[in-house]
């Protein structure tokens, strides 16, 4: 089998919500779990801090020189550049552009892994920001059977988890392919394709774990859903547990959720994953001059897909911006302005008017506030319209961020006292 060469892990720490040890639980507290679904009683589960390692140095240096299908055996998840040519133009909000997504995903798979036939099972949309809880599972179950909008996301899975458990995969794969898929076919697996469709994805970042650190006897717990059987994962001090910082739309995991081959050759059988916390990683960005933007991360497809939105931006917004005079209007039109002011002779505030409307001004201010560490506000102008307000001197911070967010350098314009 060979072996990735992973990097020396960074002083990086993430906190992860793990199922509690199957040693913590009785016989038949285990054997409720495993047997029936109770919204009201869930898997008991506990947060820990955690050791992650940031994949992208792998990812930049070509993980090793493996393809996908060899990542996925030797731990469970590959780490892959692909970009989408429908999800990040279209953001899967109809019925139209999710098939053709997943028929671009299938021809991924089939060129990528080999695949003589692939099969797209739903598509599931996560938002770390609006999404909602589905602690009954109902939006899955509609996931099942039908298209889901785009506009009505779930929330991200904060649950350190494997999708399906052995039987119930058999079951979907039997569904989807045939009651004689596992005699016509050689082998069979369930991969999820988790892609961004915007980013960089900062706020909850995707963790999975690497397969051959894991002890199924006593990491693994089995545990019934709303909707089929699936595992939860238990946290122990030998796992190996990663990440893609700042990860793009053009870059994508394959998650590993089921083989028919169990492991035969040596094969990693599922990669556990979950929405993290990653605790150090704004300061190690910081030593290394590079702007953290803070944002929500919604949207993302398990099952075979998957998505996130910028929280720095809305979809959907208007784009013409009001204002009174003709010439503010202009002005606003073509410029961003961020203007440095002295109060009480002393404090200085900055402020930025002109943001296109595409932009929501409370959103923005709430990523200046943790960035900057300072306080602000949104006030309403009468000729410049909705005009953020930030203690201090900003400037040059607010167009660093603004900058690659992708505005233009030329449309901003920075004033003095």
């Amino acid at each position: 089998m060979p072996g990735l060469v992973t990097p020396s892990p960074p002083p990086l720490e993430a906190v992860i919500n793990f199922a509690v040890p199957k040693s913590e639980l009785t016989p038949a507290q285990q054997a409720k779990i495993s047997a029936q679904f109770d919204a009201d009683d869930p898997v008991p589960s506990r947060k820990a801090t955690v050791p992650i390692v940031d994949l992208r140095e792998e990812l930049e240096a070509g993980m090793g020189g493996l393809g996908p299908a060899e990542q996925l055996d030797a731990r469970g998840y590959a780490v892959i550049k692909n970009t989408s040519e429908i999800a990040p133009s279209t953001g899967l909000a109809t019925v139209a552009a999710t098939e053709a997504y997943k028929a671009e995903c299938c021809a991924l798979f089939e060129d990528s892994l080999g695949a003589s036939k692939v099969i797209a099972w739903n598509a599931v949309v996560r938002d770390a920001g609006e999404g909602q809880q589905d602690v009954k599972g109902t939006q899955q179950l509609k996931v099942e059977k039908e298209f889901a909008s785009a506009s009505a996301p779930k929330a991200v899975a904060g649950f350190a988890h494997v999708d399906q458990d052995e039987e119930y995969a058999r079951t979907i794969i039997k569904r989807a392919a045939g009651e004689d898929a596992f005699e016509k076919y050689s082998r069979l697996q369930i991969i999820n394709i988790w892609r961004p469709l915007r980013g960089p994805v900062t706020n909850h970042p995707l963790a999975v774990c690497d397969f051959s650190t894991l002890d199924v006897e006593q990491d693994i717990l089995h545990m019934a859903g709303s909707y089929g059987t699936a595992y939860g994962v238990s946290s122990s001090a030998d796992q190996r547990w990663g990440y893609v910082s700042n990860m793009m739309p053009h870059e994508a995991y394959l998650l590993r959720c089921f083989d028919s081959q169990q492991g035969r050759h040596g094969e990693a059988l599922y990669a556990g994953h979950v929405a993290c916390t990653v605790l150090n990683e704004e300061q190690l960005q910081l030593d290394h001059d590079v702007v953290h933007v803070p944002r929500r991360t919604p949207a993302f497809m398990s099952q075979l897909l998957n998505k996130p939105y910028d929280a720095f931006a809305d979809e959907g917004a208007d784009e013409d911006v009001q204002v009174d005079d003709k010439l503010a209007k202009k002005q606003q039109a073509d410029y961003i302005h961020i203007r440095i002011q002295q109060r009480n002779g002393r404090k200085t505030i900055t402020t930025l008017s002109g943001v296109p409307t595409e932009y929501d001004p409370k959103k923005l201010l709430k990523a200046f506030k943790k960035e900057f560490a300072c306080n602000g506000s949104v006030e309403e102008h009468e000729e410049h319209g909705k005009v953020i307000q930030l203690q201090g001197d900003q400037r040059q911070k607010i167009m660093e961020m603004l900058i690659e967010e992708g505005i233009g350098k030329e449309t901003i314009k920075m004033h003095g006292f």
